[in-house]
């Protein structure tokens, strides 16, 4: 891998003070030089003090891009991110995230190690959950309840791992490291989804693995949401869930058109998982 093969992308909405927490992690980061790339999705998403933690972090040799998008929705945002970026490597992370030092470095040592790989993912935290990790136990019977289901199993996202095996699955959820080469291969984000809904990653993660590479998550590597109390796409509750039914409508509809039944199409992912964890 190059010295600079990695652009990590944000999409963000009137949270500047979310945004200065986010690029804040990305000066600690131990992977030496990357690039950012940042869509605006309104004229009060940056603020002045952004410009001085972007001149920081140009003085490390990471190069802050920002665009004015105002008419996208966040599906075209993310395609728009990931068409732009100049690397292999595109890191997809929130604007409320917080980044461990090695998040990076871990997510990149994976993916580089194998042209099969084409996403590796994190584990993301959130700071006012009780109880950060699996048990053993747990996590076996969670294995096993992802099995039975075959996809969507975020929840393997959302707590720290037993031990720091990575772990191959068929879908990703946030925050997650992709070979644009093989993104573009499979036809990018999918922009048919309305507002925010995390569906048009799994979407992605999902085209992937059916194309025949790789997806796994890296437990070491950890991200915190520190979930942002305003921007984004903040709307009514009835408004949310309408956009949300409508989404996960359309998605269950492409998942129908790949491959009919996740759970048999998956098994051998989850086979390997459980075999790899006792």
């Amino acid at each position: 891998m190059s010295r600079c093969d990695l652009t990590v992308v944000v999409a963000t909405k009137n949270r500047p003070q979310a945004l200065a927490g986010l690029l804040s992690s990305l000066q600690c980061q131990t992977l030496p030089r990357f690039k950012v790339l940042i869509a605006l999705n309104s004229k009060r998403s940056w603020h002045p003090y952004l410009d001085k933690v972007a001149t920081s972090l140009f003085a490390r040799g990471v190069n802050v891009i920002t665009s004015e998008c105002t008419r996208m929705t966040f599906a075209e945002l993310h395609q728009f991110l990931l068409a732009s970026a100049e690397t292999e490597y595109v890191c997809r992370v929130d604007d409320d995230h917080i980044l461990e030092p090695h998040y990076l470095t871990e997510l990149l040592q994976v993916i580089d190690s194998d042209r099969m790989v084409g996403a590796t993912g994190g584990i993301v935290l959130h700071p006012e959950d009780i109880g950060h990790g699996f048990s053993p136990k747990v996590f076996i019977k969670t294995l096993r309840s992802a099995k039975k289901q075959g996809v969507l199993n975020t929840i393997l996202q959302l707590k720290q791992h037993p031990t720091d095996r990575t772990l191959q699955v068929p879908d990703l959820y946030s925050s997650f490291v992709v070979r644009k080469s093989i993104a573009k291969r499979v036809g990018g984000i999918a922009t048919c989804y309305t507002s925010c809904s995390y569906r048009e990653e799994t979407d992605l993660t999902l085209r992937i693995t059916l194309a025949g590479f790789k997806l796994y998550i890296i437990p070491s590597a950890i991200v915190w949401h520190v979930r942002a109390n305003h921007g984004g796409e903040r709307k009514s509750r009835s408004a949310w869930e309408k956009s949300r039914s409508l989404n996960e409508q359309i998605f269950r509809e492409r998942l129908h058109s790949w491959c009919g039944d996740p759970v048999s199409r998956f098994s051998d992912i989850w086979d390997a998982a459980l075999a790899a964890s006792r």
